[in-house]
């Protein structure tokens, strides 16, 4: 199970909106419509991002290195992070330079998540231009194979060793 910090758990309390763990889903009464669903087993991510209005990625308020951004991405979901993205620094790059994402302190959290919430059709161009971007890089390992073969003077994916390509 994955545990959130002490300060990510008072952040989320002090926001004062209504949360739901995913493990108490089957003995609490909630409203699906306006609660914050709060995963908290391992492995259960990438299944619901699709559902999501916004995403504010976890871990990276604190010093853990933050978590890959392009799967809510590929939703075309407006992304919310931290200040600590350390793993995924050139990906994160990549988003800031097309206003794709948005680094955000514990004290700007909850305005920016109210701010978009209140205006959906901000969040939705926003959301647009992360998924742009996961599109702008699609078919990108074929281009490089192709590169390599013209460079290398070889007609196919055999050649390099690469089956499938």
């Amino acid at each position: 199970t994955a545990r959130l910090t002490i300060e990510e758990l008072t952040l989320l309390k002090r926001s004062g909106l209504p949360i739901i763990r995913r493990s108490e889903i089957g003995g609490v009464s909630h409203d699906p419509q306006t609660s914050i669903l709060l995963l908290d087993s391992i492995g259960e991510l990438a299944s619901v991002f699709e559902y999501a209005t916004l995403v504010f990625m976890g871990g990276s308020l604190v010093t853990t290195g933050g978590h890959n951004i392009l799967e809510p991405a590929q939703f075309g979901k407006p992304i919310l992070i931290g200040p600590h993205y350390d793993n995924f620094r050139e990906i994160v790059r990549t988003f800031l330079a097309r206003d794709a994402v948005r680094v955000v302190n514990a004290e700007q959290l909850t305005s920016t998540v109210l701010s978009l919430l209140q205006a959906p059709e901000d969040a939705v161009a926003f959301g647009s231009r992360a998924k742009s971007v996961i599109e702008s890089g699609r078919g990108s390992t074929q281009r490089t194979l192709s590169e390599l073969r013209r460079l290398l003077g070889r007609n196919t994916a055999v050649q390099l060793g690469v089956s499938g390509a």
